[in-house]
């Protein structure tokens, strides 16, 4: 699946440029150093009330050190930031061995 190499978005096959930041998507994203990212085993975390929930949720993960990619529900969510669109929220991707981490982080956010 193509990345954007600004915004980290995940894309589903076949789609070129990112429609937020207008750049040609990349095959793997590269980390600070500009190698390759490691290969995880990623694991879905439960999908948040909406999109914003999800991207402030992706930004303390990352603060905290875990990476994380940003999977779109669909291709609709993009042009939805609200809290309620009905299958328009993102999936948020992290490594399977941090899981549990970031299920408690969750739970230290929005208390669920």
């Amino acid at each position: 699946m193509p990345f954007c190499p600004e915004c980290k978005y995940e894309y589903v096959t076949g789609v070129g440029e990112c429609s937020d930041c207008k750049v040609t998507l990349v095959d793997r994203l590269e980390d600070e150093a500009g190698s390759p990212e490691t290969e995880y085993k990623w694991k879905k975390l439960e999908t948040q009330p909406g999109v914003v929930y999800t991207e402030m949720l992706k930004e303390v993960l990352e603060e905290r050190g875990i990476p994380c990619v940003l999977q779109p529900g669909n291709t609709s969510w993009l042009a939805a930031k609200g809290t309620s669109t009905v299958g328009a929220n993102p999936h948020l991707l992290v490594p399977e061995e941090r899981h549990e981490e970031c299920m408690r982080i969750i739970t230290e956010l929005f208390g669920k």
